[in-house]
């Protein structure tokens, strides 16, 4: 017989599954096959909570490591039927001796494709070799202290989506039945773990430097004045000589009767050199 312990620690991401108010989720712990389950635990119910926290632990027996498989189902708490939010299915054949799986699991098998359950699974004497760089522990116990005060060895977390198709879901009438298989240890409450202070790490930025280009004069335009045209010299054709107009009065001759002769005036040319 083996022995397998569960954190059962938190969920998220669950969303609205009601018209009024908030849902009241709380988990169920199944350990079964494929020809029978029984219930064995069921954590407190997180009243009004989307991101419920229990932090609780369940131990079991194994007897067949190869078929035996653990199913966890999200139920929220109603007055007259409880609904069911999602289920996820751990088969333990796939675990590691002594190292604890720390992951979120996508719970499937309803419309609530986003619910997270947060679980914690080691397998305390049975499973697979670990490798030279693991953090064993004995306990789940023991691993909460060492994860509290050395947050380097807590489990990588890692996220795998299951399926439920041919698991049937155990009824709301079982919830009253008492637990079967070992008894359940007393709770211990865990220590507080301390806040981790995000480290961002600056990436080295290039800053580019000034390039420097040799100062070009910039040419100078240099007008030149050109003299001014010699004056040329205008021939102007001779003129001839004014003429001068000479009047050559006629003297009056004798008298006449009547109207007087008009006086006739004669112009001559050049006269003769």
């Amino acid at each position: 017989m083996g022995r397998l312990e569960v954190r059962v620690c938190g969920a998220r991401n669950i969303g609205h599954t009601q018209r009024v108010g908030v849902p009241d989720p709380y988990v169920k712990v199944v350990m079964g096959d494929r020809k029978k389950t029984q219930i064995k635990y069921k954590t407190k119910v997180a009243h009004n909570s989307l991101n419920p926290v229990w932090n609780e632990v369940v131990k079991f027996q194994i007897a067949d490591y190869d078929s035996a498989q653990v199913v966890f189902e999200l139920w929220n708490d109603n007055v007259i039927v409880d609904d069911l939010m999602g289920v996820y299915r751990l088969s333990v054949n796939g675990l590691t001796r002594r190292v604890v799986k720390d992951m979120w699991v996508i719970l499937t098998g309803t419309h609530l494709s986003s619910a997270e359950l947060h679980l914690q699974v080691l397998a305390v004497d049975f499973g697979a070799d670990p490798q030279p760089s693991s953090t064993m522990v004995h306990s789940i116990e023991e691993y909460i202290g060492a994860a509290a005060t050395n947050p380097a060895m807590a489990a990588t977390e890692t996220k795998t989506t299951a399926s439920a198709g041919d698991f049937d879901s155990v009824e709301k009438t079982m919830c009253g039945e008492p637990a079967m298989g070992i008894p359940l240890q007393a709770q211990v409450a865990p220590p507080p773990q301390p806040l981790l202070h995000p480290v961002y790490t600056q990436q080295p930025t290039c800053v580019p430097q000034p390039q420097f280009y040799p100062h070009q004069l910039t040419p100078s335009v240099i007008y030149v004045q050109q003299p001014p045209p010699p004056p040329q010299a205008v021939y102007l054709p001779p003129q001839p000589p004014p003429q001068v107009m000479y009047y050559q009065q006629i003297p009056p001759q004798g008298g006449y009767y009547g109207a007087a002769p008009q006086q006739l005036y004669y112009i001559y040319g050049q006269p003769p050199m």
